[in-house]
């Protein structure tokens, strides 16, 4: 089973250099397409530019877990792509956020 979600993440970095190809509008609309099901989630990117997000985007690094493995994410911001995650007394599916107060430095309000 992790093999086979593992293929599929190489396949999805392999668009990363199809996306290195596109013109900056495609890339754009290609970026903000796939980050919709989750962007919406996260209040201090909703506003965001095309360039924004083009970069952001490009910059987010993809992990994988294996079912009921403890992730020792810290200070990061985690996007659910695929299956679901128990975090806080909450079950998030795809598109659920987690680390979103990131920017906070005051570690007494981070989640």
């Amino acid at each position: 089973h992790f093999f086979l979600r593992a293929q599929n993440a190489h396949m999805i970095a392999g668009y990363n250099d199809l996306m290195e190809e596109m013109s900056d509008g495609l890339r754009g609309d290609v970026a903000k397409e796939i980050a919709k099901v989750w962007i919406e989630n996260v209040w201090y990117f909703k506003d965001m530019s095309r360039g924004f997000i083009i970069q952001m985007m490009s910059a987010l690094e993809m992990k994988m877990y294996v079912a009921r493995e403890l992730t020792t994410t810290f200070r990061c911001l985690n996007v659910v792509n695929r299956g679901m995650v128990a975090i806080s007394g909450r079950v998030l599916q795809r598109g659920g956020v987690w680390g979103h107060d990131v920017i906070l430095d005051n570690e007494v309000v981070v989640e």
